[in-house]
């Protein structure tokens, strides 16, 4: 059987290049669309002879007609959700208007669209369930929630076929600070810090909680959303669990072997004290749940951090030695 062709926004991104390599190890022909503002070929390495690349803006309707016609369109590229009321404008160019290209895109192709959306869209809640009103506290949650809204009207105007899948936050191997665009998840902000022996700062109190999905699990399951037969559907992406922020700073310690206490600095605009997001749905559909306990993916991750940070230092003196 000929298995489908694979576009995949953002894919040289942190979920992205996890999900590209799964793709290329089940055999599937991928295309990864990026413009390299938040992801990295370097990502792609280990599968970059094996896959087709093209640098463009989501933004820009051009690339459109540049790319061959793929079955699935995994659609991850975004502008992060931290720098969204910095820049409101850009936030609807990518996270909107670029949207709204795939669904373009995917019209002219008759593909199938998988989304990343975000649970915060939820706003603060306890085990949210996906039929749960929005209540959106950033533009990036609008946008997203827009777009949520915009393949629905595809669906139903064009037959787009589409699954959105809510994710909470992920976490993993790859996943870099970005502070051009404030983009500071929890574990690599603290790993990244601690692993330099440098202050990490706790914006709030540190008892706000969140939904932590380790970024294989993610991958698992949007792989799965590949036979998925329906036309129109939304699943949380989650554990279900909370984490107090304060307990991933001590677990992240505790990996990196140093002793430290956090400095603590004011809530940060948008920021949601719980979270935590059911999953039976995605259990029930898809048959996929979190394999990975939280403890264990922090060690995973600053594990990889460690390695990925002894890879840079001997290249930069391979480099020096070879100069």
């Amino acid at each position: 059987m000929v298995k489908e062709k694979i576009l995949v926004t953002g894919g040289a991104g942190f979920v992205g290049s996890h999900l590209v390599e799964e793709l290329v190890c089940s055999s599937y022909s991928v295309t990864v669309l990026d413009d390299l503002s938040n992801g990295s070929r370097d990502n792609l390495r280990s599968v970059i002879d094996r896959i087709k690349f093209k640098l463009a803006d989501i933004s820009r309707k051009d690339w459109i007609s540049k790319i061959p016609r793929a079955h699935v369109v995994f659609h991850l590229a975004c502008h992060p959700r931290s720098f969204s009321f910095a820049n409101p404008q850009k936030d609807v160019c990518v996270n909107l208007i670029g949207s709204v290209n795939v669904l373009e895109y995917a019209r002219k192709h008759d593909a199938r669209i998988v989304f990343s959306s975000n649970s915060g869209i939820y706003g603060p809640c306890v085990l949210a369930k996906e039929n749960d009103a929005a209540s959106c506290l950033t533009p990036y949650d609008v946008d997203k929630y827009s777009t949520e809204l915009m393949l629905g009207a595809y669906n139903k105007q064009y037959g787009i076929k589409s699954i959105i899948f809510r994710f909470a936050t992920i976490y993993g191997p790859r996943q870099r600070v970005n502070e051009k665009y404030g983009w500071r998840p929890v574990v690599a902000t603290f790993a990244t810090r601690l692993l330099r022996s440098r202050p990490v700062t706790i914006f709030g109190d540190g008892h706000q909680t969140r939904d932590l999905v380790y970024v294989k699990d993610v991958s698992d399951a949007l792989l799965r959303s590949i036979r998925y037969k329906g036309d129109f559907d939304i699943f949380n992406l989650s554990t279900g669990r909370e984490t107090k922020v304060i307990d991933v700073f001590r677990m992240v310690s505790r990996f990196v072997g140093v002793k430290a206490s956090p400095r603590h600095g004011p809530p940060l605009p948008g920021d949601i004290r719980r979270m935590s997001y059911s999953n039976e749905k995605i259990r029930r559909k898809l048959g996929w749940r979190p394999r990975t306990s939280v403890e264990e993916g922090i060690r995973l991750t600053v594990d990889a951090m460690r390695k990925e940070a002894a890879r840079v230092r001997k290249w930069v003196q391979d480099s020096g030695a070879l100069s």
